[in-house]
């Protein structure tokens, strides 16, 4: 996902620079996601609560339950399942009860 956001980032930043800077103003003002991504300063603010967003992921996406809806939706996909059962395996998914 970050590396997404990166990549989105370096595409406003170039569709951005090529503006005249008059348009660059009007465009940033109307485009909430363009100003967001090309904020002057600071780290992402995803990265402020990185902990606590994942700590809330692997709460969910590891429970036992959502191991085998995601194991039902896939069952097509032998590769995956193969992934998710080593990974099951390794304790990479028990976060314990929800």
């Amino acid at each position: 996902m970050a590396y997404a956001l990166f990549e989105r980032r370096r595409e406003v930043e170039s569709i951005v620079e090529a503006m005249p800077k008059k348009r660059r103003e009007e465009y940033l003002q109307n485009n909430v996601e363009a100003r967001g991504l090309l904020r002057p300063s600071g780290p992402p603010r995803l990265f402020e609560k990185r902990r606590e967003l994942m700590a809330q992921f692997l709460k969910v996406a590891g429970s036992k339950r959502n191991v085998a809806r995601i194991k039902e939706w896939y069952e097509g996909n032998p590769e995956l399942l193969k992934t998710l059962n080593a990974l099951r395996k390794q304790g990479a998914l028990d976060v314990g009860e929800v």
